[in-house]
């Protein structure tokens, strides 16, 4: 029996669906908008197939007669794998249809995708002699290098956002403290190892940044428990972290782990409670306990629970050297460690004075440690002030200096020395030390301001001026170094340091800056942070006037933002400073101003 429903028709320019009601022999495209000529003798055969359809063109006198075969239920099926987003099952379908190449399904498949029509597979039943260009197959070229086109722009833009950092491929590591300076090649800067933050897949890590290449060189596996580290230190080939109660070591040529092991508790007191030498990491705990590890296996050596409330761990001339009770009387001594097995070297109890009046040291007493001549002067009393030098070979006391005035608070105590002399500051006073004759000398006392020394030069002492009475303000003074006499000062406004104590914490913004500093050849230098716009200002100052010799502006035009996080300095290379700043890595020449690397 014929089959007298109506077939659906599909445009023979682009493979749309035609709408056709019979009412007239001319159906033209809504998409395309080509006319197509039914012939009227096929008209009345439509229980016959195919269909034969005659394509018109505006001019075309001799029409082209061409023949389809194709259910519009295929395109919406396909379609529909595509907004579903089975391209993969669309292709195959198509090819299942038409019957064509893998390559001509996914070309077709990707211009469905697009949001353009597709001409299916044709297959021409009779042709009339030469017929002009259908304007619609050149509209279909036109169209296909746009397409090309769009694809290429947007595929370059795609692959250069995957190539960035946050990127699914490459995940934005960012900086965090702690960090350090490791030593490269010869004339090599520095590489530099830091905690990194994978904001992919939220874990913090151990990487290494290689100077050369600005690019990690390694990272390492997730840090134990919620990643965050409270220490962190270098001792030959390996990299020691504490996080939380775990200590772990890595190799430094290819991050990979050494050993780890499980601390008693927490740091007692970040960084100050960690301590490396060749053969041994020393810990010192909130549980009061002094642990000892063998530096290359990870195996504990010793372990001291201390009475005391001492917060640092100290290595002298191969000794360690803490602050302990000795006894029931709550009088603290220095105990002299052998590192390899903590047993007991050496005892010191410092008195300050005679009888019951006599000041003992205390865990916030000042230590200054002379290297080149192993010595170590002591600095304690608040109300009978002593200072005295020890030969740390021999234990021997060589000479003990009164001050009458006493010290206030000594556990924030800032200190510098040339070979012949020692300055330090108590609170609103500098003092002078004489190495060889043992004599102190009160240099200045200002009852508005506590000091805080930073360098000698030319017989110029420059501190750090705090002013106390009123609104708090930096400024720098230069001090004759023999007596005393300020010789200028440098007001920093309200800018605060970045350095211990009373650093700035916190945010740099319009009213908030901060400013570190370094001695350098050409004089001391100042590095101001500012925002509003973002910058570092350096400025270099004469220590023996304080004139300016000269100003340099670096504008740091990667932050939208209008203020930044106060920047943290890993480290100096000479005149070159690594610093962490909205957890990029900046590597600057102070000198030139060149911005030798900046890491993500």
């Amino acid at each position: 029996m014929p089959d007298n429903s109506l077939k659906t028709l599909n445009c023979p320019a682009c493979g749309a669906p035609l709408d056709f009601d019979e009412s007239s022999s001319i159906v033209r495209c809504k998409f395309c908008h080509n006319a197509t000529l039914l012939d009227s003798a096929q008209k009345s055969r439509r229980d016959e197939s195919p269909e034969e359809f005659i394509l018109l063109e505006p001019d075309d006198e001799s029409p082209q007669e061409l023949i389809f075969e194709e259910d519009s239920s295929d395109i919406d099926e396909i379609q529909e794998m595509l907004r579903a987003g089975n391209k993969i099952d669309a292709i195959h379908r198509y090819r299942e249809v038409y019957d064509v190449s893998l390559a001509k399904a996914k070309s077709a498949v990707e211009e469905f995708e697009s949001g353009l029509p597709v001409q299916p597979p044709v297959f021409i039943a009779a042709q009339t002699p030469a017929a002009k260009p259908v304007a619609a197959l050149a509209g279909l070229w036109v169209g296909g290098l746009v397409i090309l086109m769009t694809f290429l722009v947007v595929g370059g833009l795609l692959i250069f956002a995957l190539s960035q950092p946050g990127s699914p491929f490459v995940p934005r590591m960012g900086a965090i403290s702690p960090a350090l300076l490791l030593p490269s090649g010869q004339g090599s800067l520095p590489d530099v190892a830091a905690v990194f933050y994978n904001g992919n897949t939220e874990a913090r890590v151990i990487g290494l940044l290689d100077s050369a290449s600005s690019e990690l060189t390694w990272q390492t596996d997730a840090l134990p428990g919620d990643g965050l580290v409270d220490a962190m230190a270098v001792g030959g080939d390996l990299i020691y972290v504490v996080t939380r109660a775990n200590l772990l070591a890595y190799h430094r040529g290819d991050g990979s782990l050494a050993w780890q092991v499980t601390l008693p508790d927490r740091l007692l007191y970040g960084q100050k409670s960690l301590a490396v030498t060749p053969d041994q990491v020393f810990v010192l705990t909130l549980d009061r306990s002094l642990q000892a590890y063998d530096s290359i296996t990870g195996q504990i050596l010793w372990s001291r629970v201390m009475a005391g409330y001492d917060r640092q761990i100290r290595v002298m001339a191969g000794q360690l050297v803490v602050i302990e009770y000795t006894g029931d009387d709550y009088t603290y001594s220095l105990l002299f460690l052998d590192p390899a097995d903590g047993s007991q070297q050496r005892v010191i109890t410092p008195l300050c004075g005679q009888g019951h009046s006599a000041d003992t040291v205390m865990t916030d007493s000042g230590l200054v440690y002379d290297e080149s001549a192993h010595a170590l002067y002591l600095i304690f009393g608040r109300y009978n002030g002593c200072v005295q030098r020890y030969d740390l070979r021999s234990g021997e006391l060589l000479w003990e200096a009164f001050n009458e005035d006493g010290f206030n608070s000594l556990g924030d105590i800032g200190s510098i020395q040339t070979v012949a002399r020692l300055y330090f500051s108590d609170e609103n006073r500098i003092y002078s030390i004489d190495k060889g004759a043992g004599t102190v000398q009160l240099l200045l006392e200002e009852q508005d301001y506590e000091f805080h020394p930073l360098s000698v030069s030319a017989d110029v002492l420059v501190i750090r001026a705090r002013r106390t009475r009123g609104s708090e303000r930096f400024e720098l003074w230069g001090l004759d170094a023999g007596t005393g006499m300020r010789l200028w000062q440098h007001d920093l406004g309200s800018s605060q340091p970045l350095d211990p104590p009373d650093e700035i914490v916190g945010l740099i913004d319009e009213d908030d800056s901060g400013w570190t500093w370094r001695q350098i050849p050409q004089g001391l230098l100042l590095l101001d942070f500012r925002a509003e716009p973002n910058r570092l200002v350096l400025t270099t100052l004469d220590p023996a006037d304080g004139s300016s010799l000269g100003e340099m502006t670096i504008p740091f035009e990667t932050i939208s933002m209008d203020f930044f996080s106060a920047p943290d300095i890993i480290g100096w290379s000479g005149q070159v400073v690594y610093l962490i700043l909205n957890t990029h890595i900046y590597v600057l020449d102070i000198t030139s101003g060149e911005l030798l690397l900046r890491y993500q």
